[in-house]
């Protein structure tokens, strides 16, 4: 009896190497930013992009926030105000 090897076959391992590649440069741009910034407390942030242009950016540690819904759409920032709402007893 023949003995198999174990094959291990991973799709869209290298196209997605290749866009880790690619986008490593920019996201390590951003953390360079993010260290050299006063904005964001603990020096981290979240981003979301989708090809339709898309963009959420946020800094952790602060209320501020970019956004953009879509590519021909203007990229805007905003604040979040939060505070406590109490109910009367």
């Amino acid at each position: 009896m023949e003995k198999r090897k174990n094959v291990v076959t991973i799709e869209g391992r290298n196209e997605f190497m290749g866009l880790c590649v690619e986008v490593l440069p920019h996201i390590n741009a951003i953390r360079d930013a993010l260290e050299k910034s006063d904005i964001s407390g603990d020096k981290s942030a979240s981003i979301s992009v989708s090809p339709d242009g898309y963009i959420s950016f946020r800094t952790y540690g602060s209320k501020w926030e970019m956004n953009r819904f879509s590519m021909d759409g203007k990229t805007k920032i905003k604040y979040e105000h939060t505070e406590e709402v109490e109910l009367p007893e």
